[in-house]
């Protein structure tokens, strides 16, 4: 009851105050009417307008974003790693280190095919094999070849683990530049495709010096060591003098003198009735022994029965325990697979990388990370922001407007807010190739567009094409070409005849047109030119001294046709050209930007501040210079006053002195 009496005689006390509250008292009170009035309304006004600033004040200060950069220094990894989660977009952490050692991350190990530690490319099974035979032309067989065979397939295990070996030093003392911290998944990435690279480049090396090395010793027409290439006579001249003949071996109806890669099935043959006895399953002999053990396969060798059959017939003095490869390893390669195959592949069964992100972390040693984040403005922002503008607020609302004018054209230091430029930070979602183009050509210094793909193969956006020269396309590297030169030298010729020389020399060109790389033929061969094949009529005189049973119709190279070569251009001068008449190269942009995938981009610009900021900035600095005057302004005076008192007491005695 008590409470409800103070509630009931409070209430019209409120009322008569807020209608009577006057913030705008003239001194003395004024006593008119008129003039009380418009006092209560402007107090009104002043009100509303101070409740609706504040307001208007306190949703932008609280709903505004802004963006804040902050450092992090020496992060950890599992620091990195959480930053990165939330602030992918615009973290940056610069290494200490920038340049690091492939061997300080990455890791590569391989596993070679199991014949590469077997037995049968051990000293003991090449003699094993070599023990009994009999050393003339007509037991080519594999007793003959096979230990060549055997010693060269070991060799070639020797020689893909030294190359191996030798581009792995390359590898690991590459260097990984990065100036910034790379995440985890670039890394990877990157790992990854420095392997592919590193697998790809020593395979590619190796194959191709193999392939060179196979095709200038055919090329260059070498005598094989076991005479599988050659039969060897001896003839006497026109002169009745000695000399030594040599006429080509052919295997299945192919020449050894057109062709290195000629093979025929290899087996033990009876040296009594010298008919086939044993047919060695996958395993041949031909011109030459790396030719054919290059066709060959190990099919023999993985089975125990074949094995033992081969011993039978070997007849060894003392039995040897030998055992068969293990078909039940697991392997990328078949019984069937020939050992040119398994050498395209470095007879690596399987490789096997590891990328460790901790160890280039720790050797990226990055400063400090710094990020970018878009927040809202703090609640001790907010209040401090509302106390510090409330007093602009109440003094510019209490002014007049001609006041506010003259003092906004008296201070034009203080519109320095409303001319100013500000960086605003724009993000367009998923932009098209056409509306990135149009940003670019805006803010091509500020614009970032991340892509979704980090990494495009280069086949996606680039198209490179050539034009070979037209003999790599000629008749005159074909087999009936090769042939057909080839007819004529049944008969005794001496070295330097055409007849001789040219086949191998045609073989070697069409082998460099595959390829594209001194006494020997290939030397005579990168010296030599195309001249003659320009003219239809040396290339008739040619057949008329080449004596073939039929004249074939050999159209010359067309000279008319547009070429960076002359005629009288050395074979050597287009392999260092590698035979090319014309690189073509297209870049294809849009599919870049397509495979890219940006997921949005983000670009700066300057602009003004807005008439809202402006306002709210100027009645701030108004409040702010009307608090601090009201709390400096009295005491500079009281300084003021206390130092001219103290000097009037100083003065006063010296003229009392001096009067008397």
């Amino acid at each position: 009851l008590v409470l409800h009496t103070y509630v009931c005689r409070l209430f019209p006390t409120l009322k008569n105050y807020c209608l009577t509250f006057n913030v705008f008292k003239s001194v003395p009170p004024s006593t008119d009417e008129h003039e009380l009035k418009n006092q209560l309304i402007s107090t009104r006004i002043f009100i509303v307008l101070l409740i609706l600033s504040l307001t208007i004040l306190l949703l932008y200060t609280s709903l505004a974003n802004i963006t804040k950069t902050i450092n992090v220094p020496t992060p950890t990894l599992t620091k990195y790693e959480q930053l990165y989660s939330k602030y992918s977009q615009t973290l940056t952490c610069p290494c200490k280190q920038i340049s690091i050692n492939y061997e300080k991350f990455l890791s590569i190990e391989y596993t070679f095919h199991q014949v590469c530690t077997s037995f049968f490319i051990t000293d003991d099974w090449i003699s094993y094999i070599g023990m009994s035979y009999e050393a003339t032309f007509a037991n080519i067989n594999f007793q003959w070849t096979s230990p060549n065979a055997f010693q060269a397939l070991g060799a070639f295990c020797e020689l893909v683990e030294s190359t191996i070996n030798n581009s792995l030093i390359q590898f690991n003392s590459s260097q990984y530049i990065t100036a910034s911290v790379a995440s985890s998944e670039l890394f990877q990435l990157q790992a990854r495709s420095f392997v592919k690279q590193f697998m790809s480049s020593t395979t590619n090396t190796f194959v191709l010096s193999l392939n060179t090395i196979r095709n200038s010793t055919h090329g260059d027409g070498l005598l094989s060591g076991l005479l599988t290439n050659y039969k060897i006579t001896v003839g006497t001249s026109v002169s009745n003098e000695p000399i030594v003949l040599g006429t080509p071996v052919g295997y299945s109806k192919c020449g050894c003198i057109s062709s290195s890669r000629c093979i025929e099935q290899s087996s033990f043959l009876n040296s009594l009735s010298n008919m086939d006895s044993f047919d060695v399953p996958g395993f041949y002999t031909g011109c030459y022994v790396i030719e054919a053990l290059l066709q060959s396969t190990l099919q023999c060798f993985y089975h125990q029965t074949c094995i033992d059959d081969l011993q039978i017939y070997l007849s060894p003095p003392v039995p040897m325990d030998v055992t068969a490869l293990d078909s039940l390893l697991p392997s990328q390669y078949s019984e069937n697979s020939t050992i040119e195959y398994l050498l395209n592949n470095l007879m690596i069964e399987e490789w096997n990388s590891t990328q460790l992100y901790d160890q280039y972390y720790n050797e990226c040693q990055p400063i400090e990370c710094t990020y970018t984040t878009e927040t809202r403005n703090s609640v001790i922002y907010i209040i401090t922001t509302i106390f510090g503008i409330i007093g602009g607020l109440i003094t510019v609302l209490r002014c007049v407007v001609p006041q506010v004018v003259k003092f906004v054209r008296k201070k034009k230091d203080l519109i320095q807010p409303r001319i100013e430029n500000v960086t605003m930070t724009v993000n367009i979602a998923t932009p098209t190739l056409t509306k990135y183009e149009q940003l670019y050509s805006k803010y091509p210094q500020t614009l970032i567009c991340p892509c979704k793909n980090i990494s495009t193969n280069y086949e996606k956006f680039l198209s490179i094409e050539y034009t070979f020269h037209q003999v790599c396309t000629s008749f005159f590297i074909t087999d009936d070409w090769i042939s057909y030169i080839a007819i004529g030298t049944t008969g005794y010729l001496v070295t330097g005849d055409f007849r001789v020389t040219g086949p191998y020399q045609f073989e070697t060109l069409r082998a460099f047109c595959e390829l594209i790389n001194r006494c020997y033929t290939t030397e005579a061969l990168l010296r030599s030119t195309l001249e003659c094949f320009y003219n239809q009529t040396c290339i008739d005189q040619l057949q008329i001294y080449l004596l073939p049973p039929v004249l074939k119709n050999v159209t010359a190279l067309d000279s008319s046709l547009p070429s960076q070569y002359s005629e009288d251009s050395t074979i050597e001068y287009l392999l260092n050209n590698l035979m090319i008449e014309e690189w073509n190269s297209i870049q294809m942009y849009d599919r870049y930007y397509d495979e890219c995938q940006p997921i949005e981009c983000t670009y700066t610009i300057n602009t003004r501040n807005n008439i809202l900021y402006v306002m709210t900035t100027l009645i701030g600095i108004i409040g702010g210079l009307t608090r601090v005057s009201k709390i400096l302004v009295p005491i500079l005076v009281k300084i003021i006053v206390y130092c001219f008192r103290k000097w009037r007491n100083t003065v006063v005695p010296q003229i009392s002195i001096i009067q008397t």
